[in-house]
């Protein structure tokens, strides 16, 4: 066994030697000129004023889809009076959605061509720290963000039956309206790839409230209305991957 792990020992000694061997002859050879590949990845790390992400947690379904993903984050790099080294976050978006549709229901309600359109806008802001080590950023920091959700349903050749039984046609609008905001609290790496590239990855905890107001109407008379407060706290945490171009 002792002569094994010396025999073991002694190849290993071999094995650096040899690897010094080649690496002092390969320092006295003139340098190959780099590739461009080699040339991108082996610039100056440096911190640009403005920093675009692309989240490609959606792009590549690596988690659940969530309404409250961002799918961009542009973010100004700034340096306080201390010159501590941090950035404002911000993304701002609208989203709509307009369909017809054929749907057909029970016997008490009959949806021939009804309309449907979705508005969702969504602003989210917010500031982080860095601590910069070499190619590494680490980040924490907390963004607050709001959406609001309006969708909106009619249907001019929609059939109900009224209190007596008789099959009514009739307009039926449906019209909902949610308003949400989020304090979420994060924390996150970056490595750079180069001054322009680099990739990140970081995870929020949410606090939410969001008030949802839905009215169902028939012919201009209100058959329904809710009305849904609900605070939330996120037990889980959500991650983000961000590739990101520094302008």
């Amino acid at each position: 066994m002792k002569n094994n792990f010396k025999l073991f020992v002694s190849l290993f000694a071999c094995c650096l030697l040899g690897v010094n061997a080649r690496a002092q002859v390969a320092d006295n050879q003139p340098k190959k000129p780099l590739s461009t590949i080699s040339k991108l990845i082996e610039q100056p790390v440096q911190r640009h004023k403005w920093e675009i992400n692309i989240n490609l947690i959606p792009l590549f379904k690596l988690q659940w889809a969530d309404d409250w993903a961002y799918f961009y984050l542009i973010k100004l790099n700034t340096t306080n009076k201390a010159n501590k080294p941090g950035a404002v976050r911000f993304m701002a978006t609208p989203y709509y959605l307009g369909k017809n549709q054929s749907f057909y229901g029970d016997s008490a309600n009959l949806f021939v061509n009804p309309v449907g359109s979705y508005f969702r806008p969504a602003v989210v802001l917010g500031y982080e720290w860095q601590k910069i080590k070499g190619r590494f950023v680490f980040f924490y920091g907390a963004d607050m963000s709001w959406r609001a959700e309006i969708s909106n349903f009619h249907d001019n050749k929609a059939k109900r039956k009224d209190e007596n039984g008789i099959d009514v046609t009739g307009t039926l609008r449906d019209k909902t309206i949610k308003n949400a905001v989020t304090l979420s609290p994060f924390m996150g790496a970056k490595y750079y790839l180069n001054h322009r590239f680099s990739i990140s990855l970081e995870s929020q905890l949410r606090f939410l409230y969001s008030k949802k107001v839905e009215t169902i109407t028939f012919n201009g008379s209100q058959i329904s209305k809710e009305v849904l407060k609900a605070p939330e706290i996120a037990t889980f945490g959500y991650f983000v991957l961000n590739f990101s171009y520094n302008l």
